[in-house]
């Protein structure tokens, strides 16, 4: 997993790597690190990979392929010894020539964090893992933490977790302890790396079904961002969320608290366009339960909206 003077280090090299959405934003001249895929082909910079930044960005934000000797002196010692100590890089499956990440890793807002590739994953055997870390950097997820609610609290819980991105952000800015819960082992194990890599004491990463590993306790802000689009089969580990669950459950909600229930956002799209398109025609199908979905908003306390 890796020591606390080696996640400290990983976070300077970043750092000094020019590796934060804000010096990646200003050259790209882009918003957030989530619209720099906005420019595709079309984009003239970050593209040159004998520059540290560039090469950063291609490798864990584009997923590309980069030959190992230009890698290796790009990177330098420390750069090379860090990669080594996380296994970030390792041959590609197509070209062992090549070297590819493993995993994708970003800075976003005051961030740093891990999650399986967005773009140019490569597996063995046929298609994605069923326990796949989706990537937060989505329209999706931009969405979701965008309208989170941002306002001083004790507890913040997200279930649904993934990379924990949303706790992740609550421990970091307005939360004095925040639980990221997510149903599959590998996704846990995400969201706990993202921790110890931001060096974050007031948060954790728990494993189970919804609320189960919180069971008893109580939180003053929840959010969830679950799988929007309903299945009629589980190819996953995970899949929607309305397949029997109850998310918005009152027994965890703090009474007392600042933010008191049922302060609660379900921050997701239920169905996108394409899959009510798909599903047309089709009253029997599973989609026809989920045409439509509602979020709750208050203009006074949640940001980015």
């Amino acid at each position: 997993m890796g020591t606390p003077e080696e996640f400290a280090r990983l976070r300077e090299f970043l750092i000094a790597s020019r590796y934060t959405e804000a010096d990646i934003c200003a050259k790209a001249n882009v918003r957030t690190i989530a619209h720099l895929s906005v420019l595709g082909h079309g984009r003239t910079v970050l593209n040159d990979p004998t520059d540290l930044q560039s090469l950063l960005v291609m490798l864990f934000l584009d997923g590309e392929r980069i030959a190992w000797d230009v890698v290796r002196s790009t990177l330098g010692d420390e750069g090379n010894a860090l990669m080594e100590a996380f296994g970030f890089l390792h041959p590609s499956t197509m070209d062992r020539s090549l070297c590819s990440a493993s995993v994708s890793l970003f800075p976003t807002e005051e961030i740093f964090c891990v999650s399986d590739r967005l773009g140019g994953l490569e597996v063995i055997g046929d298609g994605a893992p069923t326990d796949l870390v989706y990537s937060p950097l989505t329209a999706e997820a931009a969405r979701y933490v965008g309208l989170m609610p941002r306002s001083t609290c004790e507890n913040f819980l997200e279930i649904c977790g993934g990379t924990g991105i949303a706790a992740l952000f609550a421990a970091k800015q307005f939360a004095k302890h925040a639980v990221s819960a997510d149903i599959t082992e590998r996704s846990t194990l995400f969201a706990d790396f993202n921790g110890r890599l931001n060096a974050l004491d007031n948060y954790e990463a728990v494993r189970g079904d919804l609320y189960e590993p919180v069971a008893g306790q109580t939180f003053d802000l929840i959010a969830a961002h679950p799988p929007y689009v309903p299945a009629e089969s589980t190819a996953m580990v995970y899949r929607d969320l309305w397949a029997g669950r109850r998310a918005n459950h009152p027994a965890y909600h703090r009474q007392s608290g600042r933010i008191p229930a049922p302060r609660w956002a379900l921050l997701s799209r239920l169905c996108d366009d394409r899959s009510r398109r798909e599903q047309a025609g089709r009253p029997d199908s599973a989609y026809a339960r989920f045409d439509r979905g509602r979020v709750r908003r208050r203009a006074d306390s949640w940001r980015h909206g």
